[in-house]
């Protein structure tokens, strides 16, 4: 696994499309790696031969927090012993870049994962163990959800999300945060700071963020755009995130007409959105990953923003705006947009430099929300990748970033 590039991953690889051609489709959508699939030895085979990772959820027992009913029993349930067995049959293979371990735990398993990890590592050097934590509204139940998995209060195990992440800093260790958000069926209101909160935790800890982003829906009436799934890959972007997962590519939860392929393996049109995010997301990735995150914030005619936005960004102003350094608000001062942007800040880390990624945040809802940006200074502008003149103004559409260097 090459952390030192933008990966990009997507969920869920169903059996019956373990074979050549499927495995080639996932290939030319841009996707970098699997995750959640089972790792048998047909697919990956294919997987090494289409230069695709594999993070399985066979080889080891895959814990899930659910509604919180089973908090603090993960250590009774998989006690370290049990990896020692699967020591004895785990297959290591090219493709096999890890495993994982836990979905949505509560922080009284936190100790109990934290001792199965470092077990993990003794027992399977070199592989990645996978740990996946709860969104920012893991204690209200998102609308749309089905009865029996009404989310209750006791998911997180703590009174705030910030004491979640925190918990998790302090008692595990991995070099990563990574957890899950779906803003276009899940709570909307709570996004930026879902967002906000662990790509602060992992600027503060240095550690990696990994995000898994919607590209499904419950009900297909309600299928994502091309530029709402670009919007929530370039706003993770903008918060720090160095890997992206999409969410799913054959159907899981989602209804399987919305998904990247439904069951059959046959392509949505979900599969041609993904595929042209992900080429602007690989054109980006080595520049990208020459900075570092610094912080984020609202910029721009913040008043013009829609009833949806206009609150969190207010919001994300007021948990960050004093502490932007001068180098920030240096950086800041020299953009204009004419309608609410999301920036987030770079340095490069040869220290040679500073980079803004700047994301349309007027209204992801509408389709038709673009601003325009300007720049007081001289910078080099890079739009789906690509260097663009910023002349005397460039045109975002909605959902679109500019990443903006500025050596």
């Amino acid at each position: 696994m090459d952390r030192s590039k933008l990966l990009v991953g997507a969920c869920y690889l169903t059996d019956n499309l373990h074979d050549d051609q499927h495995v080639k489709e996932v290939a030319e959508a841009g996707i970098d790696f699997l995750f959640a699939v089972k790792a048998q030895k047909t697919v990956l085979d294919l997987c090494k031969k289409y230069q695709i990772g594999v993070i399985a959820d066979s080889n080891l027992p895959l814990w899930w927090g659910g509604d919180g009913k089973n908090a603090g029993q993960y250590g009774g349930t998989v006690p370290p012993e049990k990896l020692d067995v699967i020591k004895q049959s785990y297959r290591f293979h090219p493709a096999l870049w890890g495993d994982y371990l836990v979905d949505e735990p509560n922080v009284k398993d936190f100790a109990s994962i934290a001792a199965n990890i470092k077990r993990y590592h003794a027992l399977f050097p070199g592989q990645l163990v996978s740990v996946m934590l709860y969104p920012i509204y893991a204690n209200t139940a998102p609308l749309g959800i089905t009865p029996e998995l009404q989310q209750v209060p006791s998911q997180l195990g703590t009174t705030t999300y910030q004491e979640y992440i925190s918990q998790y800093v302090k008692t595990i260790g991995t070099d990563y945060i990574s957890f899950d958000s779906y803003p276009f069926t899940g709570p909307f209101a709570s996004y930026l700071e879902n967002l906000d909160l662990v790509g602060t935790a992992c600027r503060e800890s240095g550690r990696d963020m990994w995000v898994i982003i919607q590209a499904g829906a419950w009900k297909a009436d309600a299928l994502l755009g091309e530029y709402q799934i670009r919007w929530q890959a370039y706003l993770c972007l903008a918060y720090g995130a160095k890997i992206i997962i999409h969410a799913t590519y054959s159907p899981g939860w989602w209804d399987g007409t919305t998904s990247c392929v439904n069951a059959a393996g046959e392509k949505n049109v979900t599969y041609g959105y993904v595929k042209n995010v992900n080429a602007e997301l690989h054109a980006l990735s080595g520049l990208f990953m020459q900075y570092d995150s610094l912080g984020v914030y609202p910029c721009g005619n913040l008043s013009g923003a829609s009833q949806s936005m206009a609150p969190q960004l207010a919001a994300q102003a007021a948990r960050n705006g004093a502490r932007a350094t001068p180098a920030e608000r240096n950086l800041l001062a020299g953009i204009k947009v004419d309608g609410a942007a999301i920036a987030g800040c770079f340095k490069r880390k040869d220290g040679g430099g500073y980079a803004v990624m700047l994301v349309n945040a007027q209204d992801p809802w509408n389709a038709a929300a673009s601003v325009t940006v300007s720049m007081k200074a001289p910078g080099v502008a890079y739009v789906k990748g690509i260097k663009t003149p910023l002349g005397s103004g460039l045109k975002l559409a909605s959902g679109e970033g500019v990443f903006i260097t500025m050596d």
